[in-house]
């Protein structure tokens, strides 16, 4: 079997999975893998810059667009930050933020639909797990957060 899979393995994106989906889904076919491939995977989930030697293939080059509609977030560093604050750890891994564990849905672009309470609260009342972003103008100061809660105008106050 190992002698099939050799020239399968190295179009597999390894470097894409999560520790656990490689814990699970991997480490079990571990005798199939060449020594140098499985610990240059094993390498990449303990120092995050490691570059490997064995001839495979890396994460495709995700577009920002892809993950997310702003015109406020422009780079993948953005994204790793706000995934960074959702989770309250560290991403250590290089490639974490190309698994689809999160969805952005823009649900308010102050631009487009305009900045008024109430037009805040038509669009995101209701919703929960929500990220604000605001660019303060004349700058490039980006502040926000994060919201679990689910938005209402009731008027009272929650705490997380």
């Amino acid at each position: 079997m190992e002698y099939t899979l050799e020239h399968c393995l190295p179009l597999v994106r390894f470097f894409s999975l999560s520790s656990k989906e490689f814990s699970q889904k991997v480490r079990p076919y571990q005798k199939l893998f060449s020594r140098q491939l499985y610990e240059e995977i094993v390498d990449s989930f303990m120092d995050p810059d490691s570059k490997p030697n064995a001839n495979i293939l890396l994460p495709r080059n995700i577009k920002i667009e892809k993950i997310i509609d702003s015109k406020i977030v422009t780079n993948l560093s953005i994204v790793k930050t706000i995934l960074r604050q959702i989770d309250k750890m560290n991403i250590r891994n290089n490639f974490a933020h190309l698994k689809e564990s999160y969805k952005f849905k823009l649900l308010l672009r102050g631009s487009r639909d305009g900045f008024t309470p109430k037009k805040f609260h038509e669009l995101c009342d209701g919703k929960s797990n929500t990220v604000i972003l605001i660019k303060i103008e004349g700058t490039e100061e980006i502040v926000g957060g994060y919201n679990p809660l689910i938005w209402k105008s009731s008027g009272l106050w929650v705490e997380t």
